[in-house]
């Protein structure tokens, strides 16, 4: 039910965080979250997709963005494979899972402190899927199944696989909640290409390049991206981790003010409406029915 909001009382307006997917590179948000830690611009709602629901998941639980990175950065490929034949294939990414539950245990989405959701794709109807409810470890290693690469996992009547393919960096939830200020970390966002480093570094540029353009798109929808240039960088060597977080942490530190001048003018009531709707010169919407996360958002495997 739409709820009434008066235009004269203010509350600091929700945040959402949406960290996309990019392998290896995913160690960026972690710096991105400190950055943002530290002028205290916490998220009140995360989503992520592929290796952005891994770093998600340990960081809604209570991990600091530094041990995280710590966590990851002895980690490569082979560790988080593992041999495992289904017809689609004879590689899997139990081991992702694995790694997820080892740090936060055997968690479920509505013991989360954020409304979180991930991202996959059902190959067998080609459509998305969010993923809210349920275990997280498993949520995050479906998110992180790289087609090509992994066999997909089956579900029900589902085939799932990354939710790269359909929206990377997962913006949608974050609407569906109607949170006030939505964000973004594209870590695709530089236009420079390099040799990659190897055959699965090859294979991941490959995906990443096959959905840049609607993912392009797609981030027209939020108030803020914060667009990462990672081209320097392997995206499946993990011994890169510190420089990856300093690279986060510094394009998000550069721009907190920007960050912060335009949260502000997504704040509720008044002040907030007065501040964004004089900058777009339009007229002063002073009613508004945003909902939080009710429970008929809620579902583990919807298809949208």
């Amino acid at each position: 039910m739409a709820r009434f909001e008066s235009p004269f009382v203010n509350r600091e307006p929700t945040f959402g965080l949406a960290l996309g997917g990019g392998a290896v590179f995913g160690i960026a948000h972690l710096g991105a979250l400190k950055a943002l830690e530290e002028h205290g611009l916490r998220p009140t709602h995360l989503t992520g997709t592929s290796i952005g629901a891994i770093m998600a998941s340990l960081y809604a639980f209570g991990h600091a963005p530094e041990a995280i990175r710590d966590a990851c950065s002895e980690l490569d490929w082979w560790h988080l494979s593992s041999f495992g034949w289904s017809k689609y294939g004879i590689m899997n990414n139990s081991a992702m899972g694995d790694f997820v539950r080892h740090h936060i245990g055997n968690r479920h989405f509505s013991e989360s402190p954020y409304p979180m959701a991930f991202i996959a794709t059902d190959l067998a109807s080609r459509t998305k899927v969010i993923l809210d409810e349920g275990d997280v470890a498993t949520a995050a290693m479906i998110s992180a199944c790289v087609p090509g690469l992994y066999s997909p996992i089956e579900r029900d009547d589902q085939l799932l696989v990354d939710g790269g393919l359909v929206e990377n960096v997962p913006l949608s939830p974050l609407k569906r909640w109607g949170v006030d200020f939505v964000m973004g970390i594209d870590l695709n966002g530089s236009r420079r290409r390099r040799e990659p480093g190897g055959m699965f570094d090859a294979l991941v540029t490959a995906f990443d390049i096959a959905i840049d353009s609607h993912t392009q798109t797609q981030l027209a929808e939020a108030d803020y991206v914060l667009s990462l240039d990672l081209a320097d960088y392997d995206r499946t060597d993990a011994h890169q981790s510190g420089a990856l977080f300093e690279k986060g942490y510094d394009a998000c530190s550069k721009a907190i003010e920007t960050i912060r001048k335009q949260r502000a003018r997504k704040a509720p009531g008044l002040l907030g409406r007065l501040t964004g709707r004089l900058g777009a010169a339009q007229p002063l919407d002073f009613f508004t029915g945003r909902n939080g996360r009710s429970q008929d958002a809620k579902a583990s495997t919807r298809r949208v």
